[in-house]
């Protein structure tokens, strides 16, 4: 090693181990200096503060530490190592899926810290961890449903749910309430409040929870015919969703049922647009579905105001990263006529250009609003064409990345022109 290291250690007070190596960075048994940190915030003040910092050391039995903490180290060029919580631990955290380098028991060793030290003090630049699904079971199905107030997303993503569900079977299929001001638990009838989403991202805050905790988190209405996780119950609630608890909850989703609908909120601004990180992390949910989910049904009424909504829609996911053939325009409460119908499709592609998919139709029913107030599922007529629709939409994008990883440049492929994107069928449902 080329200097003192510097290890930073977080634990609650009087914990064995931290003492010990203390001792040892005094003494010099150890070549390092301790910074000692009680709490998550302090640890992340002095991460973010610039210090170099060599390695980061975590008690396993610290509260309310997790991806996020972890993900602040990484950026800062410091390795992870858990420290197990010993006896009277009642669980032991997954440290390879919340992205820690390695975990060592309670009782620690000089010349296993200084091994540690030597392999890990080059680590420079942060590596990107990604948790990976289980060997053989394939992902499920990831959809964002958006639209602005009024255009009736709500309806779409319920009537989405219920269609796929009626395919898939009603375990398989989850409807999430992401939006800060959610209405499901009102139209479905639930009659509670809790669980819902932020136990969900708190259940992966730390740890890779098994299928059966977050199916537990989750209704089952056999009348819709599919699963539903409550949403917020308080718009301020974002607060508690860190960006990297919200990618897990999402992958956790993923392991557990076939096929996971998020309605989003509309709004998708980050730091690049308005200088504000606070903003960002707002629409943290918003942002990572709008990335990664196969599709993203952007919603708008019939009319010139509707039409006008759902172009911004559209424009706003091709400018946060979304790739066309992903964003499929849907018009609620669309007019019947063929005629009239052509014309939409093809305003609409003069506005937003040929490399988005044709709209989703989706026609009114009359007495929707009473079905809503008495909690009763939606009409066949109205939710099998559109599952039917999306079913084949999404059978041929292939599964979607997160743009915010770094990709390797292809040789040769500097200075050469990408080829046309597909031009896509007219489709409604």
């Amino acid at each position: 090693m080329n200097g003192r290291a510097v290890i930073l250690g977080l634990a609650r007070t009087r914990r064995g181990w931290l003492g010990e190596l203390a001792r040892w960075c005094s003494t010099g048994i150890l070549p390092a200096e301790l910074v000692t940190c009680l709490s998550v915030e302090e640890a992340l003040a002095v991460l973010g503060a610039g210090r170099r910092i060599t390695l980061l050391m975590v008690d396993d039995t610290t509260t309310r530490w997790g991806r996020d903490l972890v993900a602040a180290a990484t950026g800062a060029g410091a390795p992870t190592v858990m420290v197990r919580g010993g006896r009277g631990h009642d669980h032991e955290r997954d440290w390879e899926a919340i992205g820690c380098d390695a975990a060592v028991g309670p009782e620690l060793d000089p010349a296993e810290l200084t091994d540690l030290l030597r392999r890990h003090e080059v680590v420079a630049a942060p590596t990107d961890r990604r948790v990976e699904v289980d060997s053989g079971t394939p992902p499920g199905l990831l959809l964002g449903v958006l639209g602005t107030g009024g255009s009736g997303a709500s309806t779409v993503a319920m009537a989405l749910a219920e269609g796929l569900g009626h395919l898939e079977g009603a375990d398989a299929v989850v409807l999430v309430d992401g939006s800060r001001r959610g209405s499901h638990a009102a139209y479905h009838d639930v009659g509670d409040v809790l669980p819902g989403l932020p136990e969900l991202v708190e259940l992966h805050r730390a740890d890779r929870p098994d299928p059966s905790e977050i199916r537990g988190l989750s209704w089952l209405l056999p009348a819709h015919g599919h699963r539903l996780v409550l949403g917020q119950r308080r718009p301020r609630d974002w607060v508690l969703h860190r960006p990297s608890e919200v990618t897990a909850a999402l992958d956790g989703l993923r392991r557990t049922f076939a096929v996971s609908i998020v309605e989003i909120d509309h709004d998708l601004e980050g730091e690049e647009e308005t200088g504000s990180v606070d903003v960002e992390e707002r629409h943290a949910l918003s942002r990572t579905v709008s990335r990664t989910a196969e599709l993203v049904l952007a919603v708008g009424g019939d009319g010139f105001h509707g039409t006008h909504r759902l172009v911004s829609l559209v424009d706003s996911l091709r400018r946060l990263g979304t790739e066309p053939e992903r964003i499929v325009p849907v018009v609620n409460r669309a007019p019947r006529q063929p005629a009239a119908r052509a014309a939409v499709t093809k305003g609409l592609t003069a506005l937003v250009g040929g490399s988005v998919r044709p709209p989703l139709f989706v026609t009114a029913r009359p007495g929707l609003d009473r079905r809503l107030h008495d909690g009763r599922p939606l009409p066949r007529s109205m939710r099998a064409p559109l599952a039917r629709a999306v079913t084949s939409l999404a059978a041929s994008v292939p599964p979607a990345t997160n743009d915010d990883r770094p990709a390797p440049i292809r040789p040769g492929s500097l200075g050469t022109v990408s080829s046309p994107g597909t031009r896509w069928k007219d489709g409604a449902a």
